[in-house]
Order: C-alpha cells, then structure tokens, then sequence
C-alpha cells in the first residue's frame, strides 16, 4: 500500500471552521501512530477528508474531545 501524506494543513481555520483530528492506530493495541490535524466546516465534510486519507487504515477521527467516527 503507498500513503502520500495529505498536503499540509492551513496556519489557521477560515472563520466558521472546526479543528479535527485524524489519528492512526496500530493494529494490536489500538495505539495511535501518527495524526494529523486539519481544518472542515462540519463533521459531514471532515468525515470525507479522513476518508480520503484513511486508506483501509484504522483510524479514528476527533473534533476537539468528541469522537466523530471510528474505522476499523
């Protein structure tokens, strides 16, 4: 499997936006691995760039302290 990193994430949120968090976990303990950190106006559109990153991954996407979605 080939991962290209998502481009680099804005300096800032464009007003209105959420800060999310898509973290990648290993597949015994659940421990994360890397993240990343982007910007979306809601969950619908933060569930879609997690998606696009995920590649069949298990992941686990956060907005703040909340759990958005679970992969995996």
């Amino acid at each position: 499997m080939h991962f290209v990193p998502p481009p680099k994430p804005p300096s800032g949120p464009k007003p209105g936006e959420l800060s999310y968090r898509l973290y990648f976990l290993d597949g015994v303990g659940r421990r994360i691995v890397s993240s990343h950190e982007f910007f979306a106006a809601n969950d619908e559109d933060a569930l879609k760039i997690a998606e696009s990153w995920r590649e069949g991954r298990k992941v686990e996407l956060w907005e703040r302290g909340r759990i958005v979605k679970i992969w995996g």
